[in-house]
């Protein structure tokens, strides 16, 4: 337990970030008999190209229902840059803190945007794959990290 609420103050000092990486309070309603956290890092390789946006996407395999994680490591005057909470020589990203449903999960797909003068490329995979994980209820789900290069 005190691992936990260690895991937890760090996250809130260091800026805790969800969907798209903004910063945001870890909810209070997270943990719970029926719900957990997913927790994980949206990392790229600073020595290597920044993409525009990145995005990936998962579902629950129960219900569909799909979610996005996404980060913006460039700056776009009307959306701002997403911050890195950490960075090192090999790895540069953000956190990020999801309320789920207790319940089986699946990433399926992703979206890598690079603009290139007047031109631009989409990057994405052309079938849907499936990378499983679970979400434990009153638990911190940590998924690892999730990098780019």
């Amino acid at each position: 337990m005190r691992i936990i609420v260690t895991f937890i103050s760090i996250l809130l000092i260091s800026g805790c970030a969800t969907y798209n990486l903004s910063p945001k309070k870890i909810p209070e309603d997270g943990l719970s008999s029926t719900s957990g956290l997913l927790i994980g890092s949206f990392a790229r390789d600073p020595r290597d190209r920044k993409y525009y946006s990145q995005s990936f996407y998962f579902r629950s395999i129960a219900t569909g229902e799909k979610y996005s994680i996404r980060s913006q490591p460039t700056f776009n005057m009307y959306t701002g840059k997403t911050p890195d909470d950490y960075s090192a020589p090999e790895s540069a990203g953000g956190i990020f803190v999801i309320p789920l449903q207790a319940g089986e999960y699946e990433f399926y797909n992703f979206n890598l945007y690079q603009p290139n003068g007047s031109f631009y490329h989409y990057f994405s995979s052309r079938d849907d794959y499936s990378i499983s994980f679970s979400v434990q209820p009153n638990k911190l789900n940590y998924v690892g990290e999730i990098k780019v290069t």
